[in-house]
Parts: C-alpha cells; structure tokens; sequence
C-alpha cells in the first residue's frame, strides 16, 4: 500500500468518511471530506497536506477535527521502531471558506521522514 492510500483509510477509520486523492475528480463529495494532495519531493521526507471541508457553520467541528482528531488518526500508525511512522511539521492552515464549493476548508501538512535520523 503506497502512503497515499494508507493515509486514506487512516484517515476513513475516524469520523470523516470520504476521502479523495487531489485530482481523483470525486466532485460533489458530501461534506464532510478531506482531500489529500502530495507535496512536491525534497530530499528528506515525502509530504501531504490534508484539506478537510466542512459545511458552512461548522467552524468549532472543523477545527477540532483538523486539530485533534486528524493528528491522532495519522500518528497512531508506528514504523518499525515504535514510533510515530508520519510526523507534521506543527503547520495549520486555519479555517477559509473553499469558493469551489462553498465548503469550509482547513488542513495539515504530514510527511514521512526519508531519512532516519
């Protein structure tokens, strides 16, 4: 299973169930979902960022989401050491409405470290 998919049934165990990859073209997703868009490569991690989309009004769920219940769904998966396979880099995009949609939109960026330190 490749970090994308992983991230997503990760991510579907919780309590957001739709889940796309950036550009699978799953438009019309009911909100609530998140979209998952790898990063460009650097030479020491591979990164996501996570985009959740919340309905309009829903500012206090999105956020708690995004903040709590988001990190804890990626960080319980552990590498062969024990610890924490995705790291973050402490990074939220706080909340803006998604004029595509009109969706409330925040997100996280996660990454796996290429290089163990």
């Amino acid at each position: 299973m490749n970090p994308l998919e992983e991230l997503a049934e990760l991510i579907k165990a919780g309590s957001v169930k739709y889940v796309s990859a950036f550009g699978d073209n799953k438009l019309g997703l009911p909100s609530p979902y998140v979209v998952i868009v790898p990063l460009p490569a650097a030479p020491d991690r591979q990164a996501f960022q996570i985009w959740a989309h919340f309905a309009i009004g829903q500012n206090k769920e999105i956020e708690t989401y995004v903040k709590e219940e988001l990190p804890a769904l990626i960080w319980a998966r552990k590498n062969a050491f024990g610890q924490k396979k995705y790291k973050s880099n402490a990074t939220y995009d706080g909340v803006s409405v998604d004029g595509g949609d009109n969706t409330l939109r925040a997100g996280k960026v996660f990454y796996i470290p290429l290089i163990i330190q």
